[in-house]
C-alpha cells in the first residue's frame, strides 16, 4: 500500500506500507510487517538494500539487509528463507 510514497525500481511485498514521502528505488525490496516506511525518520531504500519482517528502520540504506530496529549502527544481516518447500499436506 502506498499514502504519498514513491516507488521508482525495487519491489514491496509482505504487508509493506510506504508512506509520508518514502522512497524506493533501485532494486530495493521492502517485505516488511510492523511501522510502515516513511513513519519514523528515513525516507528512502535505494540500491540492493532488502527490509525484512518487523522493522522499525530509522535511517536511509542502500544495501544490506536489515530486521528489527534499524539505525546508523546497524550491520547488516544474513536472513535465510526458512518456509518448508511444497508439497504441503494437512494433518
Amino acid at each position: 500500500m502506498l499514502s504519498g510514497a514513491t516507488v521508482s525500481g525495487g519491489s514491496v511485498g509482505a504487508l509493506g506500507v510506504l508512506m509520508n514521502g518514502f522512497n524506493l528505488s533501485g532494486t530495493a525490496r521492502v517485505e516488511t510487517t510492523f511501522y510502515p516506511m516513511g513513519f519514523f525518520e528515513a525516507k528512502s531504500a535505494s540500491g540492493s538494500a532488502r527490509l525484512y519482517g518487523d522493522v522499525e528502520y530509522r535511517t536511509a540504506k542502500s544495501s544490506g539487509s536489515y530486521y528489527g530496529i534499524v539505525d546508523a549502527s546497524t550491520p547488516s544481516a544474513t536472513i535465510n528463507d526458512i518456509t518448508v518447500p511444497p508439497p504441503y499436506a494437512w494433518r
